[in-house]
C-alpha cells in the first residue's frame, strides 16, 4: 500500500518575466522572455508528494476561469486527486507575477484570489477522506473566512502504524 497524503494549500499560476534588471518606480522595461507554469506552495507540495509515489489528495480552491481549469488539469496530470479542489465563482484563480533579473534575483507579486476566499466549507466533503486515512480530525462546523484553524484542530497522537498516511496543513497567509 502506498502512502496517502492530503495537502491543504494554495493553488496559483506563476508567470515569470525575464528581465535584464528590475524597473525603477515609474519606469517601463521590455521583458526578454515570459513563461507560465503551475505553482502555489500547496500545489507544489502536492506535486512533490505525488511524484514521490504517494496517493495525493489536494484540498483547495481555484476560480471558475481558464487558470483554474489549467491548474486542475495540471495537477491531475501529475496524478493528484483534485476532487476536493473547489471552484469559486466570485474570485479568480490565484496568480503570482515573478520578475527575474539577469543575476537571478527575483521579486514576486501575488494575487491570492480563490485561495484567500477559501473557508472551512472546503472541508465539508472531506470526512470520508480523513476516515480512510485514519486521521481523527474534527471538521470545524463554523465557516470563518480566511481562518481555517485546521492545524490547531488536529488531535495529538500518531497515525496507527498499519495506516501509512500523512496530512500536511499549509498555512494560508493573507
Amino acid at each position: 500500500m502506498s502512502n496517502k497524503i492530503a495537502v491543504l494549500g494554495s493553488i496559483n499560476v506563476d508567470t515569470t518575466y525575464h528581465m535584464d534588471r528590475f524597473p525603477q518606480p515609474g519606469e517601463t522595461l521590455q521583458a526578454k522572455d515570459k513563461s507560465s507554469a503551475p505553482g502555489g506552495k500547496g500545489a507544489n507540495q502536492s506535486v512533490a508528494c505525488a511524484r514521490s509515489g504517494a496517493k495525493t489528495y489536494h484540498i483547495g480552491m481555484v476560480g471558475a476561469d481558464q487558470e483554474g481549469q489549467f491548474m486542475r488539469e495540471s495537477m491531475q496530470e501529475d496524478g493528484i486527486d483534485t476532487k476536493f479542489v473547489g471552484i469559486d465563482k466570485m474570485h479568480g484563480t490565484g496568480t503570482a507575477m515573478i520578475t527575474l533579473d539577469a543575476e537571478g534575483q527575483n521579486d514576486i507579486m501575488v494575487y491570492g484570489g480563490a485561495n484567500q476566499a477559501m473557508t472551512t466549507d472546503v472541508l465539508k466533503n472531506t470526512d470520508d477522506l480523513f476516515k480512510e486515512m485514519a486521521i481523527p480530525i474534527p471538521i470545524p462546523k463554523s465557516s470563518r473566512k480566511n481562518n481555517l484553524e485546521l492545524s490547531s484542530s488536529i488531535k495529538n497522537g500518531p497515525v496507527p502504524p498499519n495506516k501509512r498516511a500523512a496530512f500536511i496543513a499549509i498555512n494560508i497567509v493573507r
